[in-house]
């Protein structure tokens, strides 16, 4: 799911032209391991060090205009679902397209289930759904808009326990779709060339998510009874 980007940390940058004896260059990969850059080019280490930069750019201007996107949707579906559940593709009737008849060896339906961010090709159960009137939505889509204005998040989580989920349709046609994590503060978001990354959450949209679709006491116990060590 998660493709491994190396990220370039240029602790001195000499202009391109300078010596190389003047630039001291730390490579750290995605998850945040740090290791030399002494014995590569360092003007093809400052040339990757611009693709990086320039990539982040880009990637930051189709959030921007992605989150215009989901403010026209017609369509919020919102989702509590089973924080540690983890059901293949093929184990799940594939409804997507169409009513599917034989589910005999179905665990259910795929429309019933929401796809892991975290494990792709994965999916867990839909527990409850709402789909939100106007003013909700819009001010939901408002929230995740500008929350995907923010910077993508470094490193690799340290979890995802997903209790939340969302389901954004516009014109008949599932635009967007992703699971939520308040443990480890993460949701994950695709780029069209399907490159992803984790986003952070913010306060509000864990506020308004945790509003529009509360999160049981019996879920909350049976998180804290499984997983005693993890931030409450």
């Amino acid at each position: 799911m998660m493709k491994k980007l190396i990220c370039l940390a240029l602790l001195a940058i000499a202009p391109w032209g300078m010596g190389e004896e003047e630039v001291e260059l730390k490579m750290v990969d995605s998850d945040g391991m740090e290791y030399s850059g002494e014995d590569m080019d360092p003007n093809v280490l400052r040339a990757t060090d611009s693709y990086f930069s320039e990539m982040r750019a880009v990637k930051a201007n189709y959030r921007k205009r992605f989150a215009e996107v989901l403010r026209m949707a017609e369509k919020v579906e919102v989702f509590l679902v089973d924080f540690d559940g983890s059901v293949p593709l093929d184990k799940l009737a594939d409804d997507r397209f169409g009513e599917v008849v034989d589910q005999e060896y179905h665990l259910g339906k795929v429309s019933d289930y929401v796809e892991l961010y975290s494990r792709e090709g994965y999916y867990t159960k839909i527990l409850k759904r709402t789909e939100l009137e106007e003013n909700d939505r819009k001010k939901l889509l408002m929230v995740l808009g500008e929350g995907m204005s923010k910077v993508e998040l470094s490193v690799g989580p340290m979890c995802h326990f997903p209790i939340h989920g969302i389901r954004v349709h516009r014109q008949g046609k599932v635009i967007y779709e992703t699971t939520f994590c308040w443990q480890c503060s993460n949701y994950g978001f695709y780029y069209p060339i399907r490159d992803s990354a984790w986003l952070g959450t913010t306060e509000d949209m864990e506020a308004l998510f945790k509003k529009l679709m509360p999160i049981p006491q019996s879920e909350i116990d049976r998180f804290e009874k499984k997983y005693p060590s993890e931030k409450k």
